[in-house]
């Protein structure tokens, strides 16, 4: 999936690793609020990354991307780098869209949303680039609608989470924007609010 020189190129945990070492500096997992054993829904898998930290920090993650090759290629490889966090995890290949439309309310503490930001808000980018061109972003949006975050609150217990592109705002209304300066994140209610 990543391509070097028209060859694979190995997975890497990216940033992840700087991540992992402090993970009460960790902006997703103070976002999230994140309790131990909480059922996460990663709706945008992607390289693994966020899956991988939260997994690390406690969080029992099922992870969705439409792309088979890009699962296979990131948990492949997260499998050799951190096993216990892989083990976590639980990956299926399907839209977003179809799988929130068939979730019990309420089946996930929180549904996290990171999909592909547009190449023209994040510039050349030597991880996602070659990526970009093997994944089929022509017949999809590449941000959330409202009506799949709708989707998502429904299957929230506490919180929908989307990582926002620099000055992008929510794509649906009531959210509250959270984060740093740098990385920023909209989150929305779930169905249950009142963490007792």
């Amino acid at each position: 999936m990543h391509l070097e020189d028209g060859h694979l190129r190995p997975w890497h945990p990216g940033l992840a690793h700087v991540r992992l070492r402090d993970r009460s500096r960790d902006a997703l997992a103070r976002t999230l609020d994140l309790r131990p054993e909480e059922r996460v829904l990663d709706c945008t898998f992607g390289l693994g990354h966020d899956a991988m930290v939260l997994a690390d920090a406690g969080a029992r993650i099922d992870a969705i991307d439409r792309s088979a090759g890009l699962l296979w290629y990131a948990y492949t490889g997260m499998r050799t780098y951190r096993p216990a966090a892989a083990r976590r995890i639980r990956i299926a290949c399907c839209d977003a869209s179809e799988f929130l439309e068939g979730c019990t309310p309420g089946a996930y503490a929180h549904v996290y949303l990171d999909p592909m930001f547009p190449a023209e808000r994040t510039g050349p980018n030597a991880t996602w680039g070659p990526i970009r061109s093997l994944i089929d972003t022509g017949t999809r949006p590449e941000r959330p609608t409202p009506e799949l975050v709708a989707l998502a609150r429904r299957a929230a217990r506490r919180s929908v989470v989307l990582k926002l592109a620099p000055a992008e705002p929510p794509p649906a209304p009531g959210a509250v924007v959270r984060g740093s300066k740098r990385l920023q994140y909209a989150v929305w209610p779930g169905l249950q609010t009142d963490p007792g």
